[in-house]
């Protein structure tokens, strides 16, 4: 699991976009270090993934880990489509065994990033998240005691 913060050298294996985006979920939206470094590592997550796919690792790899992301640049991040998206989501719900609300996560991250880029930086015109579902939480029956689990309660 993630530290509270990430330190200011391991910031620098971000791409510069990506740590303007983590100050401004910070300094202006107010979210938690917690988050935003939660939010940065579902992004470095991200775009290892997509760089994995173009480069022909597979993510199951351990060099998957090692992969370097300084180098995206703004033609990269907009090259990006709702299919890389789906089939990241995919990843992490098999490859990676994300739950919902994982998965969930990692969704909002990306969707925070590119309206970022598109509403506040104005640098995007298209949002591939814009119009992406996040995923549903499956609703758990509710658990019913047995007939002897509700006389042992009654009886007590």
């Amino acid at each position: 699991m993630a530290t509270l913060t990430l330190k200011s050298e391991e910031l620098k294996a971000f791409p510069p976009l990506v740590r303007d985006f983590a100050t401004y979920k910070s300094v202006i939206m107010g979210n938690s270090p917690k988050t935003v470094c939660e939010y940065l590592l579902d992004l470095r997550t991200f775009f290892r993934y997509t760089e994995a796919k173009r480069l022909g690792i597979d993510p199951a790899d351990p060099a998957f880990t090692e992969i370097r992301i300084d180098h995206i640049d703004l033609d990269y991040i907009a090259s990006i489509t709702a299919a890389d998206i789906y089939e990241f989501l995919l990843y992490a719900a098999g490859g990676r065994k994300n739950g919902w609300a994982a998965r969930s996560r990692k969704l909002s991250a990306l969707k925070g990033f590119y309206r970022y880029l598109c509403a506040k930086k104005n640098l995007l015109e298209n949002n591939p998240t814009a119009n992406i579902d996040s995923p549903k939480k499956h609703a758990a029956l509710p658990k019913f005691l047995t007939l002897e689990e509700s006389k042992r309660l009654l009886t007590c």
